[in-house]
């Protein structure tokens, strides 16, 4: 019993109860997820950001691929479900109420976001200590069975409330899924693409290159003397929060290790514009070899994310 419950609970619970359930535990799982500074930006997509949307804009982006979800597999429905005298076997409701259900994996997904350390999800820091790297293999692992699982589940209720099963229900459902995947991420784009330098610059917010680039110069400069705080002034908000001056420490004391001491760098280089962000490619040179800084500049002139390649 527990273990039906666990994959398939449609055949107890569908309708009302079952969409004011499920769209609770989504809605509990974005403003935690949010927290974490990650999004369900899709259907199936769950991603970190540097940017901190509003609550409102997280709920929408979760709500759109879940509705997403519900008109392609309705659509399925009608062309799949029919009775011998031609008329259509769900309704709207149970179809709606548990695909919403479906998705309280991502509750349990959300959670263990919260849980990870501050800075492994959306600062963009890769040089991690081994016992971070831990941390994000085993979330990785957790993050494909509870995907598995919502997928799992979403099937169970459409082939419950549709009536549809076997190799036609199979096929219909794959066909909904990426079907759903693709519209949730157009509708995403129509309505979230304000984010974009082209319409900052319009506003009037956009830094100019020479100021990225003394910014650049600064931080070089900081990590080459060990002046971590003197970095840190240059982080946007979510970053202050989520790397110390320790931790910028450690990250710069393992490049030293493995090149040796810092000799120079070059940041009279061209920001380029990246999905919202002024992004630097900073060459770093050592004495046993060399490597890359990677800046991002949110549209203040903050550094949103630093990576050392």
């Amino acid at each position: 019993m527990k273990k039906s419950l666990l994959v398939n609970p449609f055949e107890r619970i569908a309708g009302w109860p079952a969409l004011v359930a499920g769209l609770c535990a989504m809605a509990l799982a974005t403003v935690i997820g949010r927290m974490a500074g990650i999004y369900f930006d899709g259907t199936l997509d769950i991603h970190g950001s540097h940017v901190q949307h509003s609550v409102g804009t997280a709920l929408l982006m979760h709500g759109i691929g879940w509705a997403s979800l519900v008109l392609c597999l309705a659509l399925a429905g009608l062309i799949f479900s029919r009775t011998r005298a031609g008329r259509t076997r769900f309704r709207m409701i149970d179809l709606a109420g548990t695909l919403a259900l479906a998705r309280t994996p991502y509750l349990l997904l959300a959670v263990a976001l919260s849980i990870l350390p501050a800075g492994l999800v959306s600062t963009g820091i890769i040089s991690m200590s081994s016992s971070d790297i831990v941390r994000v293999v085993i979330f990785g692992l957790a993050c494909v069975v509870l995907l598995t699982w919502m997928i799992w589940l979403s099937y169970n209720a459409y082939s419950v409330s549709c009536n549809i099963r076997g190799v036609r229900g199979g096929l219909s459902f794959a066909g909904g899924l990426v079907a759903a995947e693709a519209l949730s991420k157009w509708v995403l784009v129509l309505l979230l693409a304000g984010g974009t330098p082209a319409r900052a610059e319009a506003q009037g917010v956009a830094v100019a290159d020479d100021t990225l680039r003394r910014t650049a110069t600064e931080v070089v400069a900081a990590f080459g003397r060990g002046d971590y705080d003197a970095v840190r002034t240059h982080f946007d908000a979510t970053m202050t929060r989520a790397l110390t001056a320790a931790k910028l420490g450690e990250v710069w004391s393992s490049v030293v290790e493995k090149y040796g001491k810092f000799v120079d760098a070059d940041t009279n280089v061209a920001p380029s514009a990246v999905k919202g962000y002024r992004v630097m490619l900073i060459p770093l040179r050592f004495e046993h070899g060399t490597a890359r800084m990677q800046i991002a500049f949110n549209q203040k002139g903050e550094i949103s994310g630093l990576y050392i390649l």
